[in-house]
């Protein structure tokens, strides 16, 4: 896996039909989560900690595109140290409130 990152930090997705619901914003956070979720020390090794150095650039210059990816990158910050500071965090958890319907679901 760490060896398909591009030098941006994404990693590349198959974007499937043209209104998929993992793009490769998503992917990537999905890649990034699986590094530090693996078994053992793997996210201590260097190469691990190079993708993630990488992934948090690619985070850095991409913004999420929908309320889905932003709960995702709000995970992965959960577990991930450089991916949203404290303050990105809270907006994110203030947004994703905001869509809330009045019963507690998500719209109609």
């Amino acid at each position: 896996m760490l060896t398909t990152q591009r030098a941006d930090g994404g990693w590349p997705w198959l974007p499937g039909a043209p209104r998929a619901f993992i793009r490769e914003y998503e992917g990537t956070l999905l890649a990034a989560l699986n590094i530090a979720q693996a078994p053992g020390d793997f996210a201590a090794e260097p190469a691990a900690q190079k993708a993630l150095h990488r992934a948090r650039g690619y985070f850095a210059k991409h913004t999420p595109t929908s309320a889905y990816s932003e709960a995702m990158l709000l995970w992965a910050a959960t577990r991930l140290d450089g991916f949203a500071d404290k303050s990105r965090q809270a907006t994110i958890v203030e947004r994703l409130l905001s869509l809330r319907a009045p019963d507690g679901g998500l719209g109609d």
